[in-house]
């Protein structure tokens, strides 16, 4: 799975680990099924069945979010 970088200097627990992955799993999703304009907070929070806040919490801007995005998945797409 995709190492999350940018977060490692402020040790995230094994937990909020899977919530980042599970986080940008459902981003990936909702840029299938919606497209970029249906890609919200609210949307991937809803989705993955967590707050909207837990979601800002590990990504505060939604540049932040499709940055990570992009890596997670061209990592999962080198790995095959």
């Amino acid at each position: 799975m995709h190492d999350v970088q940018f977060l490692t200097a402020n040790k995230v627990t094994e937990k909020g680990t899977e919530r980042i992955r599970l986080i940008l799993e459902e981003a990936k999703n909702t840029l299938v099924d919606e497209g970029f304009a249906g890609l919200s907070f609210r949307t991937v929070a809803k989705r993955a069945g967590i707050t909207v806040g837990n979601v800002t919490y590990y990504f505060p801007t939604k540049d932040d979010l499709l940055i990570e995005l992009a890596g997670y998945i061209f990592d999962r797409w080198e790995a095959r």
